[in-house]
């Protein structure tokens, strides 16, 4: 049976400072790698009614994730995360995260912060970046 693994070559993300999260959103440059992660963190309800178990109820979910990027200086997309970094008062992004090239695929939606932007400059290497964010409002699966 063939494998249904996604190439993870046609990742992207993109990213507007649009008051929209469907309004059009421009690619962060060329990705080499990025990673998104959820929390759902529990309210401890333990009592001495709990018959010996811990008892929890649900409590604050989060997201926050990172991409190592090839670093342009013109990259539109880099350029809004790092204005982002820079100004008095960051702004709230919407971020899109794709598996794929497809304009039908699933993805990754919400909006967010720019929380920290690192770029590499090696001797022998492209230029390198980092950049990390961090939810703010709820990142929804879409189609």
């Amino acid at each position: 049976m063939p494998s249904a693994a996604l190439a993870g070559r046609f990742g992207s993300i993109r990213l507007s400072t649009a008051s929209s999260a469907t309004t059009a959103q421009t690619q962060i440059a060329e990705l080499t790698n990025y990673r998104i992660a959820v929390a759902h963190e529990l309210i401890n309800v333990t009592s001495h009614d709990s018959s010996g178990w811990e008892d929890n109820i649900s409590g604050i979910r989060s997201w926050e994730g990172s991409a190592d990027v090839v670093y342009l200086s013109t990259g539109a997309g880099q350029a809004s995360a790092r204005t982002s970094m820079t100004t008095a008062s960051p702004n709230l992004m919407n971020f899109s995260f794709k598996q794929s090239t497809s304009n039908t695929a699933k993805k990754w939606q919400g909006a967010g912060y720019v929380t920290g932007f690192e770029a590499s400059h090696e001797t022998n290497n492209a230029v390198l970046g980092t950049i990390s964010f961090r939810g703010a409002r709820p990142l929804v699966r879409t189609a």
